[in-house]
C-alpha cells in the first residue's frame, strides 16, 4: 500500500523483488481513506509518477541484468486495457455490480473497502443479496465517478477507485491513482 511516506521507497521493492529470486509479479495499491487508512497521508501525484518512473526503468534494467522479467501488475492491467472494445469502469466489482465482500458476521458489502459501513450493505448470507440495492449501490459509484469517463484516458485506465474517493472532495484527489495509471500505460507502451 503506498503513502506519502513510503512511495520514494518503491524501487527498493523491485530491488528486493528481484534480490529474492522466487517474485514474479508485484502490485502497488494506493491508500484508501476509511478505516485505519484515515490516519495516514496519501500520496502526492508528483511523488507517484515519479516513483513509478523509476520503478519501471529498474525493472527493465534489472530485467535485462538477470534475464529474468517480473510483471507490475499495473503495467499488466494498462497493456490489457488498451486492446479492449469497452468502455466502462475495469476494475472494480462493485462499480459493475458484482462485488461481494462477506464479513465475519456474514454481512454482504459492495467493497470491502466499506465493511461496516451500512451504506453499502448489500444483505447478509443468510438472507442472500438485496439485487436492487447492489444495482443502486453501483449507480451511485459510478456516478460519482463520472468525472472519470471525461478523461481522454480512461478507456486506457479503466477509472479510479470509488473507494479512495469517496468522502474526499473534488476530482484532484484522484491525482495520485492518474499519475499511478498514466505511468503504467506509458511503460505498457515502450
Amino acid at each position: 500500500v503506498v503513502t506519502a511516506e513510503n512511495v520514494g521507497e518503491l524501487p527498493g521493492i523491485i530491488e528486493m523483488a528481484y534480490y529474492l529470486g522466487n517474485v514474479r509479479r508485484v502490485g502497488f495499491d494506493l491508500l484508501r481513506p476509511q478505516g485505519r487508512g484515515s490516519a495516514v497521508r496519501s500520496a502526492r501525484a508528483e511523488d507517484m509518477a515519479q516513483a513509478m518512473e523509476a520503478v519501471f526503468a529498474l525493472n527493465r534494467k534489472l530485467g535485462r541484468m538477470t534475464g529474468r522479467t517480473m510483471a507490475i501488475t499495473q503495467m499488466e492491467q494498462a497493456a490489457c486495457l488498451a486492446r479492449r472494445t469497452g468502455g466502462g469502469f475495469s476494475h472494480c466489482h462493485a462499480m459493475n455490480g458484482a462485488g461481494v465482500h462477506v464479513d465475519a458476521c456474514g454481512n454482504i458489502y459492495a467493497c470491502s473497502s466499506f465493511v461496516g459501513d451500512a451504506h453499502f450493505l448489500l444483505g447478509n448470507v443468510e438472507r442472500g443479496i438485496d439485487v436492487q440495492r447492489q444495482k443502486e449501490v453501483a449507480l451511485e459509484m459510478q456516478n460519482a465517478m463520472a468525472f472519470c469517463r471525461m478523461c481522454a484516458d480512461f478507456s486506457a485506465c479503466g477509472g479510479a477507485c470509488y473507494a479512495r474517493r469517496a468522502g474526499q472532495g473534488p476530482p484532484a484527489v484522484s491525482a495520485a491513482e492518474c499519475a499511478l495509471k498514466r505511468a503504467a500505460m506509458r511503460a505498457a507502451g515502450s
